[in-house]
């Protein structure tokens, strides 16, 4: 099979719902793993944590990702593919606006009333439940329409081959 070939059957051979998917997951894995990436820097150097609190904090982040999934399941499969994935993409272009504002004068009123950790902490949470919402749709609602054991090879070939 030529590259065409290949490239003609890939594209023509799946529903729309499955491009969405996968194309705003790979999205939504970039603005993850850049924020992990650059948060501990983040908090120890512009926030000037301890090591130990951007430690806890930056724990605390990849922790709940995977522990709100439980619930960003069950929410997601109430709310619908197409709510839950809009609901969890305001939720992340919000949170990550928080992230990067933590320091700005608009929010000194609540950073200042609050203790650091904590806020930082409650702004931390926002993120990981819109990942937990996008996370719990990857492999159920690719339509029905083409094969569902061809769509969920292509989904792990993509996010762990690159």
């Amino acid at each position: 099979m030529t590259f065409s070939q290949r490239f003609e059957e890939i594209r023509t051979g799946f529903e729309r719902p499955f491009w969405v998917a996968n194309i705003t997951e790979i999205f939504e894995r970039l603005s993850y793993y850049g924020a992990f990436a650059s948060l501990a820097l983040y908090l120890q150097e512009k926030l000037n944590f301890s090591t130990e609190q951007t430690g806890t904090l930056t724990g605390l982040f990849g922790g709940m990702v995977w522990f709100l999934a439980i619930f960003g399941g069950a929410a997601a499969d109430r709310l619908g593919f197409r709510r839950a994935l809009s609901i969890a993409y305001l939720i992340l272009a919000a949170a990550y606006f928080l992230i990067g504002s933590i320091g700005a004068s608009w929010l000194a009123p609540v950073r200042n009333a609050l203790p650091l950790g904590l806020f930082v902490g409650c702004i931390l949470i926002l993120p990981a439940l819109g990942i937990s919402l996008v996370k719990t749709l990857r492999g159920g609602d690719y339509g029905s329409g083409f094969e569902r054991e061809r769509a969920l090879d292509w989904l792990f070939d993509l996010l762990h081959d690159g």
